[in-house]
């Protein structure tokens, strides 16, 4: 897999908040979205991250047309992957946000309902943020010895 340049897309692990960060600089091509999408989950099972904050602001569109890649082959790889419930929580601009919760392309929030990934829609990054919080994993407490 080609490496992801940066000015497409940004991944910043959260040790602090146990999240991974992804920002989406622009709008991706087919290939840099599952390159980059590829890459985010590598990263993902590096950490063993289970909440993951997707900023997709700065994209032109939601990439209806990769919707089918994403559906059929990433999220079930996801699931593979990363043992456990994941959550993702999208950042979008609200006119884009708008354009997908009312697009009958696009699958609704309750389609992800009984899977191991659980999807949230946001605008505004605190929310989000506090959404991951809510669904994450209990750190393992470590023994120090006396």
């Amino acid at each position: 897999m080609p490496a992801v340049p940066t000015d497409v897309l940004q991944i910043t692990y959260r040790a602090d908040l146990q999240v991974l960060v992804a920002r989406w600089m622009r709008q991706p091509s087919t290939d840099e979205l599952q390159n980059g999408y590829e890459h985010l989950l590598n990263v993902a099972v590096e950490y063993k991250c289970h909440t993951w904050l997707i900023d997709a602001g700065r994209r032109a569109d939601s990439n209806k047309d990769r919707t089918t890649w994403m559906v059929q082959h990433f999220f079930p790889r996801l699931a593979e992957r990363l043992p456990g419930n994941v959550h993702l929580a999208f950042l979008f601009t609200p006119g884009h946000l708008r354009d997908i919760e009312t697009d009958p392309q696009l699958p609704p929030l309750s389609f992800f309902g009984n899977r191991p990934y659980q999807v949230a829609r946001f605008t505004e990054e605190q929310a989000a943020m506090a959404w991951l919080a809510e669904h994450r994993q209990p750190q393992t407490s470590k023994q120090v010895p006396v």
